[in-house]
């Protein structure tokens, strides 16, 4: 499936126009209607068949697509292989059928894939899939530095996360990711402890990056996308990934918008669930924690005092924002959603706004959307953070970040329906039938579960 040629300049031309605060824009949306019946071609294996289908667009460094309809057999797995590199995702499979019916894949490099769809020969049902878009990358959040820099890099001020400087906030690095909307857009955002303690997924980031109850499901989160090296600005790896969310609250004035993720960050990822304070007590300094130009993870600096702004982005209002003037290390566009955190508690006082902050302008003033505006400003569930980080109204005015790692934690994991007393069988569960289910768990905490109790 031949898509037009990804012209780089052009779309970078395209970006340059614009100038209100939006996300970062990194590849360009293509509507189409695939299904492996209408495209691609089917293969007889000895154990099943296999669907194959290469998508090309000339120039695009890039590919990601976005499933309207995704639903897999029982073993049937998907990937998506590069064809100019050694690089594939997947494999996705039963596990990643949503609530919701969409399946948005993580980025591809190159301007070639091959989509491979594999059923095995026992599936008892057809896959459902309905492939809807194709984004094309023209900035390469893969970055590929040999032998020099691509264009689109972060600028050379910022500080990689892996610095010695950073070490002290290791945690809360661990809480920030970087995260594509539509296959086309990209913020960054935070993953939030709750006043629970029970490690729902919930990720703190921009009304502006432009998240709603439709385009949630778009989300793919890249967790550790990081430099190995200190100064080195990259590369870094987007293997950590997962896709979907729903929406749950946004509010323009003070900025921001909170999603929870489809499922929990795997175990492997090492994440931490960041604290907070909706205190609004001015902090008298902190860190800021980001990926400037969609690039590796950054960490900035500030020893200035925070003072009460309106916002800098025109949202509005007064008193919303946190002014910052960095001391070390900047922001830049798809810093946008990133978290402040006070540097004496290490909690979450506010997210980013924007400002004028920029290699070429260290000491311009960035703005933060207040944390503590963000809690109790709006008028129901869906316009605040208390409803959904203090569901039972314990009036805690902060959290401490948590760590999976240290924690007990069980999810259910999916369900296999693995017999019918209706003949003939359907795949489905009927009114008055007899079943016998599968209920798969999974540990998703570091520390031993014992005596667990389930209940249905």
């Amino acid at each position: 499936y031949v898509l037009p040629d990804t012209d780089i300049q052009a779309e970078l031309a395209a970006d340059a126009k614009v100038t209100e605060a939006a996300p970062l824009r990194f590849a360009v949306a293509h509507k189409v209607e695939i299904t492996p019946a209408t495209h691609g071609a089917w293969e007889k294996l000895s154990d099943g068949r296999l669907w194959r289908l290469r998508i090309v667009s000339a120039g695009a460094v890039s590919l990601n697509l976005g499933f309207s309809r995704f639903r897999l057999p029982e073993g049937a797995t998907l990937h998506l292989i590069s064809q100019s590199q050694s690089y594939f995702q997947g494999p996705y499979n039963l596990q990643d059928d949503k609530a919701h019916g969409q399946f948005w894949t993580p980025i591809v490099p190159g301007d070639s894939l091959v989509i491979e769809l594999f059923v095995p020969t026992y599936a008892t049902a057809e896959p459902q899939l309905v492939l809807s878009q194709v984004g094309t990358g023209y900035r390469d959040l893969f970055q590929a530095r040999s032998p020099q820099p691509t264009l689109q890099a972060e600028g050379a001020c910022n500080i990689d996360v892996v610095c010695p400087q950073a070490v002290a906030w290791t945690n809360e690095i661990r809480s920030v990711g970087l995260y594509s909307i539509n296959g086309t857009f990209a913020c960054t955002g935070t993953l939030v402890a709750n006043a629970g303690g029970d490690f729902r997924s919930y990720f703190l980031t921009a009304n502006h990056c432009g998240l709603n109850s439709g385009n949630a499901p778009t989300v793919v989160v890249y967790w550790n996308y990081q430099s190995t090296n200190c100064g080195t600005h990259g590369p870094g790896s987007l293997a950590q990934n997962q896709s979907g969310a729903t929406f749950r609250a946004a509010r323009y004035d003070v900025d921001f918008a909170l999603i929870e993720l489809d499922k929990m960050p795997d175990p492997s990822f090492g994440v931490f669930y960041s604290g907070w304070d909706r205190s609004g007590q001015a902090p008298g300094g902190g860190v800021g924690i980001h990926y400037p130009e969609a690039d590796v993870k950054a960490i900035s600096f500030s020893a200035n005092a925070l003072t009460t702004v309106n916002s800098c982005i025109g949202t509005g209002e007064a008193s919303t924002h946190w002014r910052v003037i960095w001391s070390a290390g900047v922001t830049e566009p798809g810093s946008s959603g990133s978290g402040f955190w006070d540097a004496a508690t290490h909690l979450l006082v506010g997210t980013l706004s924007g400002g004028g902050s920029a290699c070429a302008s260290p000491f311009s003033p960035d703005c933060y959307g207040k944390f503590a505006v963000a809690w109790i400003g709006g008028n129901s569930a869906s316009d605040r953070l208390q409803d959904w980080l203090d569901p039972q109204n314990s009036g805690v005015t902060s959290v401490s970040g948590a760590d999976p790692a240290l924690a007990s934690i069980i999810m259910p994991a999916g369900t296999t329906l693995v017999s019918e007393s209706c003949s003939p069988t359907n795949g489905a569960i009927d009114p008055g039938e007899t079943v016998t289910v599968d209920f798969t768990l999974q540990k998703l905490g570091g520390m031993a579960t014992t005596n667990l109790g389930a209940t249905l």
